[in-house]
């Protein structure tokens, strides 16, 4: 992966190989502005870029940790194996998530 000194919206997507939508969101909800704009392009500066990799890196996680926890409280109850309640498979994701 090459490092940018300065990168557009665009820029930033190649470079991670993310969806423009997923870049968009991040760098919207953590408020990271543009150092310049260029007629319509924004210029980010390399350190935004890499807080950006670093938020999709842990949106990327908590999804999967929920995933899995879902995947958990969702399967089905073996013949020996109780089945897992709404409130139980509730508590379950969220205990998974906390950690």
């Amino acid at each position: 992966m090459q490092r940018l000194e300065f990168a557009t919206l665009g820029g930033i997507v190649r470079e991670l190989g993310e969806p423009l939508h997923r870049v968009q969101n991040v760098y919207r909800s953590r408020g990271i502005k543009p150092i310049a704009t260029l007629g319509n392009a924004r210029i980010f500066a390399a350190d935004d870029v890499a807080r950006v990799a670093f938020a999709l890196r842990d949106i990327d996680a908590r999804r999967e940790s929920v995933d899995v926890g879902l995947a958990t409280a969702s399967a089905r109850p073996t013949k020996n194996a109780p089945a897992i309640g709404v409130a139980e498979a509730s508590s379950v994701i969220v205990h998974h998530v906390d950690r």
